[in-house]
């Protein structure tokens, strides 16, 4: 609910080489672009408040399944697949990433039920 980025105080203090950060930008910057044209403002309902606590609820219930799941060798996989959409979806704020992502979390629920010990 932060109206800025916040970061702690180890990693404010960080710094990088210009020659590295602009070499970085440059790889990254064909991505970006695709994705400013393809996400962004769709079905805001799913991803305007209070939808993002209901996601961080998910993605909390998600997280509690992945230790008993490390028993079955890449099975935390799924949830945690999940969570980088309910990640996505809030960052760039486009409703139908936050769709997929509540279809990948019922289908990570059902497959966690077939794998829990």
């Amino acid at each position: 609910g932060r109206s800025h980025m916040w970061l702690p105080g180890f990693l404010e203090q960080r710094s990088a080489d210009a020659d590295k950060l602009t070499t970085a930008v440059g790889k990254l910057r064909a991505a970006a672009r695709w994705s400013d044209r393809h996400l962004g403002k769709h079905i805001t309902v799913l991803v305007d408040p209070p939808a993002p606590r209901f996601a961080a609820l998910a993605v909390i219930t998600l997280c509690a399944t992945v230790p008993a799941l490390e028993l079955v060798p890449f099975a935390s996989s799924i949830p945690m697949g999940t969570v980088v959409l309910f990640g996505i979806a809030i960052l760039v704020r486009d409703g139908r990433v936050m769709a997929l992502a509540w279809l990948a979390f019922v289908v990570s629920v059902g497959a966690i039920w077939s794998f829990w010990p």
